[in-house]
């Protein structure tokens, strides 16, 4: 029966497809999109406007953004230290300019576009303290990273955010 149905409050967008445009959805559940490749964080307005959250996964990111692998680019990561061409790994800390611009702007797209959509942050570059100052100043709303990490975190946040 019709009466049972619950009404909701915003219609599936028409940018996906337009044979939806007049149909609302209910559902419990929030749908998102993981933004892990240059184009996605690219076309962050447009998961805005379409999905309940976007969630930045750094580690794929940063592997595409510095065109290395996660694992197996030690090597080269440590001739670029002794090379002094970069201090850090960037799979360990978000400190380099380039990737903070990156992120910055992508965000800001993503809120430009639906002010109210829910942004995280998923990567291992959270544990970093430089790199949590840098996220915790962003309009975010969630963190996740490995579940042994979360007590240091915890912490490490509540010493930035005092």
């Amino acid at each position: 029966e019709m009466s049972s149905i619950n009404p909701c409050s915003k219609p599936f967008s028409s940018n996906f497809l337009p044979i939806f445009s007049d149909i609302f959805f209910c559902t419990k559940l929030s749908v998102g999109a993981m933004i892990e490749t240059p184009i996605s964080a690219i076309e962050s307005g447009f998961y805005a406007r379409n999905a309940d959250f976007i969630s930045y996964g750094l580690n794929d990111l940063t592997m595409a953004l510095f065109a290395m692998e996660r694992v197996g680019s030690e090597e080269l990561i440590n001739d670029y230290k002794e090379k002094e061409i970069i201090t850090r790994s960037p799979f360990e800390s978000v400190m380099y300019e380039g990737m903070k611009n990156f992120i910055m702007n992508s965000i800001n797209m993503a809120k430009q576009a639906n002010e109210e959509i829910l942004i995280g942050i998923c990567s291992e570059q959270v544990r970093d303290f430089e790199s949590l100052s840098f996220f915790s100043a962003l309009p975010i709303d969630y963190l996740s990273t490995t579940g042994q990490s979360i007590p240091k975190l915890k912490y490490d946040l509540a010493r930035i955010m005092k």
